[in-house]
């Protein structure tokens, strides 16, 4: 006798169509983060200078990080963490410079406040991202234990109210002479700017030190896998702590904390994939694969846009970008299927492929 309610049905992705899902989302992410960083080596008001350029480094590295861990564990939390961070905080700093740029150049004001709104807040979110999630779940994806099951939501609140008080902030935290937010409240209401900044910057703190509190307690009662994994990012973690302090005593290098930071994301990356936990071989083909599919698909969007769009006269046209997206759409599944296959046979030879392997030894036998 049914009881009136409905049965929960089971939708199962297939893994055809899943992997297609995740290669989508990672080649998106990386032409994001391409994109974000060619900007503002380009728009940098200071120029490419050793700084800027390893700054555009770090934040590289922990995409590239992401892509990696992404590709031997696409359900492992902290992959898809370092690659949304590192793709935020690419496309961020890219607006942020290009508001800037604006600055400089006359642009129209509400285009400044377009991108200076959407740069901090994209930056912000990317940060935090990376900063405190990394922190919090890190080796295993996962807080340790009960006690901690909290540290999420925090993360959680920290994002939402970094956004909250960049969007409330009179000049929205960004060091833009002359521009002042249009979206930042009178005077009298400013307590929400207070209270978002409080549940920001200095809640982003106290979650920082509840989130080692709990590496301790992982360190003293986890296996011996993660205290390994944990020992191979001490093992640089240390630069950037010593770094962060000593960048602000005048005549340290102004670019000390982003060197010391760069090992960072390349030590995570070993520690979640070290010791045979995973496998590395499809991680280093997949990820060669999202890195040549994401320099394709912004080779084919500039190639519709700029090529095609400059002779017929079109390039200013306001729906070339959609056709460009449009093309790019339908040559995708295809386009990974073939650069898949290509990788593989050049990385592992014919054995990527066992039913030519088998059919080719029936024939020589």
């Amino acid at each position: 006798m049914s009881d009136g309610r409905a049965k929960p049905t089971l939708v199962v992705m297939h893994p055809g169509v899943r992997t297609l899902s995740v290669s989508a989302l990672v080649v998106v992410g990386g032409v994001l983060s391409v994109l974000g960083a060619v900007t503002s080596l380009v728009l940098d008001p200071g120029g490419a200078t050793p700084g800027s350029v390893l700054s555009v480094a770090v934040i590289a590295a922990f995409t590239v990080t992401g892509m990696v861990v992404v590709a031997a564990r696409p359900r492992h939390r902290i992959g898809w963490l370092l690659l949304a961070g590192g793709t935020a905080w690419a496309v961020g700093n890219a607006g942020i410079d290009a508001a800037s740029s604006g600055l400089e150049h006359g642009w129209a004001a509400s285009w400044i406040s377009v991108l200076a709104l959407t740069g901090g807040v994209v930056r912000d979110v990317g940060w935090y991202l990376v900063v405190l999630g990394f922190p919090i779940f890190f080796p295993t994806g996962q807080v340790f234990s009960s006690r901690w099951r909290r540290l999420p939501g925090l993360l959680v609140v920290v994002t939402v109210a970094s956004v909250v008080d960049t969007l409330t902030d009179p000049h929205a935290n960004l060091d833009l002479p002359g521009w002042h937010n249009p979206l930042a409240p009178s005077p009298s209401l400013w307590f929400i700017d207070s209270a978002a900044f409080l549940l920001s910057l200095p809640l982003a703190l106290a979650v920082m030190v509840m989130a080692f509190l709990q590496i301790r307690d992982r360190w003293r009662h986890g296996t011996e896998v993660e205290r390994g994994q944990l020992r191979a990012v001490a093992a640089v973690a240390w630069m950037p702590v010593l770094a962060g302090p000593l960048s602000f005593v005048p005549g340290m290098p102004s670019a000390l904390f982003s060197l010391a930071v760069l090992p960072l994301p390349v030590a995570i990356g070993y520690a979640v994939l070290a010791r045979g936990l995973y496998d590395l071989r499809t991680a280093t083909s997949r990820t060669v694969v999202w890195l040549l599919l994401s320099a394709t698909v912004a080779g084919i969007y500039a190639l519709v846009v700029v090529v095609i769009g400059g002779a017929f006269g079109l390039r200013t046209a306001a729906w070339l970008p959609a056709v460009a997206i449009g093309v790019v759409a339908f040559a995708f599944a295809p386009l990974r299927d073939r650069l898949q296959h290509g990788v593989n046979r050049v990385l592992f030879g014919r054995w990527e492929d066992p039913y030519e392997v088998l059919t080719r030894i029936g024939q020589r036998l």
